[in-house]
């Protein structure tokens, strides 16, 4: 059933509880169901957040037919207007509040609007990202426009004319404002279409920054051929380094070797940065190799994870351990480093659930043993302690160090309840 119908045959059964010192809310209740009906989303968010402050506890009685959900269709009213931060902290009340569970059709119309709201999430970041990057890429471009308004054999020219380069620039940067202001009320909305308007627009502040720089330069008429293709090289390695530096910037703190590379890039950047307008073409040529090399190693450096074990780290630190272990079920891991990852996970996946299931997941504590003693023992190193509970490293330690033992109470030697246990894991990790 879809989540209109859903709506329609809600509205239609749905009855109230007599309770004539509450007239009020049952009267805003009515009013929203007839507006969500209409589609009128605006007025049933309104009119069923009047019925919350009036009565917040929601009622079911399948024998008079009577029911009263007024978080979970004002969780309704909010998703169809796109709001599924407060959509979905609704649907969390009603939920938490017991009594939308005994309603199969409901339970499942929440499921599919979490998913739609998930999906919205990604597909707007996504499109931010991507609005993100050229307006940093035209940051890069009015810095690189500013340095040329220092040059002294320019200096003169910048504000002449009707149509200057100081009016051109004055107004560029104007557009910059705007644009970073639009895309910051498009993902507040959580529009894709107001995104995808500013991406268009953001491409052609690019082209516009990068045509006046052009134009600035053929004024300068002091280049030769050769520095100037030397020179469009090296700007274009410039670009190409910067958006490979805010492609590592969610690998951040670095480990070693990258740190270093990240910051050999940063450092000839700042370099070509100060001596790019004044060099000569051999100055220009060692630029472009020196970047080149530098940013190959930095692409060595920051090899990722397979995408699968990305997301199923992501699952894990969520607490979905069931999608953690469907996700590495049959999944290529790459070399020996992966594999590892891969047990690991599985390992603390299964560790988790059973914990939470008890003696009836006691089957996942010997599978949570298997899965480390089956790494490549050179590549599995102890997980950390910034994502794994204490539990699972002493379970960790404790696995690999006896390759005899199949359960918790053998590996600790101890007399630990399930209780413990669950408070060991719940406490903290």
């Amino acid at each position: 059933m879809s989540s209109r119908s859903v709506i329609v045959a809600l509205v239609l059964c749905s009855g109230f509880w007599t309770l004539s010192s509450q007239a009020d809310f049952r009267e805003s209740y009515k009013a929203g169901l007839e507006a969500l009906e209409a589609e009128r989303w605006e007025a049933a968010e309104r009119f069923f957040s009047a019925a919350v402050a009036e009565r917040s506890e929601e009622r079911f009685n399948a024998l008079l037919g009577r029911r009263y959900f007024p978080h979970y269709y004002l969780g309704v009213a909010r998703s169809e207007q796109g709001k599924c931060q407060t959509a979905l902290a609704a649907f969390r009340e009603s939920e938490g509040q017991g009594k939308l569970q005994r309603v199969p059709d409901l339970v499942k119309d929440v499921a599919a609007r979490r998913k739609a709201c998930k999906d919205r999430k990604a597909a707007v970041e996504t499109q931010a990202a991507s609005v993100m990057e050229l307006l940093e890429q035209a940051s890069d471009a009015l810095e690189s426009l500013e340095q040329a308004k220092k040059n002294p054999q320019l200096a003169n020219l910048w504000a002449q004319g009707p149509n200057s380069f100081q009016q051109r620039q004055q107004g560029l940067e104007g557009q910059y404002g705007q644009l970073q202001a639009q895309l910051q009320a498009s993902k507040e909305r959580q529009s894709t279409d107001d995104l995808r308007s500013v991406e268009t627009l953001a491409q052609k502040l690019l082209v516009d920054v990068e045509r006046t720089i052009a134009d600035a330069r053929t004024e300068l008429g002091d280049r030769n051929a050769v520095a100037a293709g030397l020179l469009a090289k090296v700007e274009a390695l410039e670009v190409k380094a910067r958006s490979q530096l805010r492609g590592v910037r969610d690998l951040a703190p670095y480990p070693t070797t990258l740190g270093r590379r990240v910051r050999a890039v940063e450092g000839l950047l700042s370099e070509i940065k100060a001596g790019k307008d004044s060099a000569k073409a051999s100055q220009l040529s060692r630029f472009q190799e020196d970047l080149d090399s530098a940013m190959k190693q930095l692409t060595s450096a920051a090899r990722r994870p397979p995408r699968v074990l990305q997301d199923a780290v992501e699952s894990f630190l969520a607490g979905d351990y069931e999608d953690v272990l469907d996700r590495l079920e049959g999944a290529g891991l790459g070399g020996d480093l992966g594999q590892a990852q891969g047990c690991l996970l599985r390992s603390a996946a299964r560790f988790y659930l059973f914990i939470l299931g008890g003696e009836e997941a006691i089957e996942l504590e010997a599978q949570a043993i298997d899965d480390l003693r089956g790494c490549t023992a050179d590549a599995l190193q102890p997980p950390s302690e910034r994502f794994f509970s204490p539990r699972f490293l002493r379970f960790f330690e404790r696995a690999l160090q006896d390759p005899e033992s199949d359960t918790l109470e053998e590996l600790d030697g101890s007399e630990d309840t399930f209780g413990e246990t669950l408070g060991d894991v719940s406490s903290g990790d």
